[in-house]
């Protein structure tokens, strides 16, 4: 896929599609999106900042699907409350 897209190096329309195609895709299809998380990682290290910045959008959408209906874990009674990590004095 990294090497499909190196030939788009002046196309900065074409990269900004396949940036927004790659967000609307992960937003609706989290679990398709997923699968090929590790082809998406590649895309990482292309230079155009869209490109990557909708990868790192993608996975973020993948991740709040993943975390959907669950509640956030309670903290607030953990305030205040030292360890003791030394062991027995």
């Amino acid at each position: 896929m990294y090497d499909t897209l190196a030939g788009l190096r002046g196309d900065q329309a074409g990269i900004r599609s396949v940036a927004a195609y790659t967000e609307s895709l992960a937003d609706a299809m989290p679990h398709l999106v997923l699968r090929y998380a590790s082809s998406l990682r590649a895309l990482l290290g292309y230079k155009h900042y869209p490109l990557r910045s909708a990868v790192v959008t993608a996975l973020g959408h993948v991740l709040e699907r993943g975390f959907e209906g669950q509640e956030p874990a309670d903290v607030s009674s953990d305030q205040g409350v030292m360890y003791d990590v030394g062991g027995d004095a």
